[in-house]
């Protein structure tokens, strides 16, 4: 998404404004204001809240959506993921931008509020973007689940505001489980690497733990965000 606040008709206008928010989240933690200037910020923001209350449709916000990629190809991404969504304004995003049919291919750059120990971006966020990553190799094989457990390897600080490189891949598949690994690299260094266990989960057992959570309703409610039915 572009950084610039001049919007394309075709760019998708929810994602232009949580990457704004995504920036000024990393200026808060960046700069230093007098008290009234704070506050005045909290005015704008408190104003900002208004409106987008005002104009809200009152429909349940979708978590799919299909958007062109930059050659024009079109493709379903998850916008409200923590770790690449777009529309999310906690997540980088990471981008996905190849897949060989071996290796998917991701993109990241972490800013400020991101950081673990000085200017290195938190381990937490390297496991959970690990998590999504590996789990999203699982889904391009038809095997989407939950993580069973994610071992991870830190073998160098992994900088931030630097772009970074995230590879993973599926290396074997049973029954029920899919083991699978990958890495970060920064300019060709390997900062960690993972390998993960995940238990293959059918579309029933996952509504099943979604009316658990949300009740009987949850089949209109997914249908609407995910396009699921049940």
């Amino acid at each position: 998404m572009s950084q610039n606040n001049t919007m394309k008709k075709d760019e998708f206008s929810k994602g232009a404004v949580a990457n704004k928010l995504r920036e000024l989240i990393s200026s808060v933690l960046k700069e230093e204001l007098e008290d009234q200037n704070w506050l005045k910020v909290l005015e704008s923001l408190t104003e900002a809240q208004e409106t987008l209350t005002k104009f809200a449709t009152g429909n349940i916000s979708t978590r799919i959506k299909e958007l062109k990629d930059e050659a024009g190809n079109t493709s379903m991404h998850f916008i409200a993921s923590p770790i690449s969504g777009i529309a999310n304004a906690i997540a980088s995003p990471v981008r996905y931008v190849s897949d060989d049919g071996v290796d998917i291919v991701a993109e990241a750059n972490f800013s400020n509020q991101y950081e673990g120990p000085p200017t290195c971006v938190h381990g937490g966020i390297i496991a959970a973007v690990f998590d999504e990553v590996l789990g999203a190799a699982n889904s391009r094989h038809g095997r989407p689940g939950l993580t069973g457990t994610l071992k991870i390897k830190y073998k160098a600080p992994t900088p931030l505001n630097k772009n970074l490189i995230i590879k993973s891949r599926v290396k074997e598949i049973t029954e029920k489980k899919v083991l699978t690994q990958g890495e970060i690299y920064h300019e060709g260094l390997l900062t960690a690497k993972a390998e993960a266990l995940f238990i293959s989960v059918d579309i029933e057992k996952f509504l099943s733990i979604a009316k658990n959570h949300a009740g009987d309703g949850i089949a209109d409610i997914l249908k609407q965000q995910w396009g699921a039915t049940s």
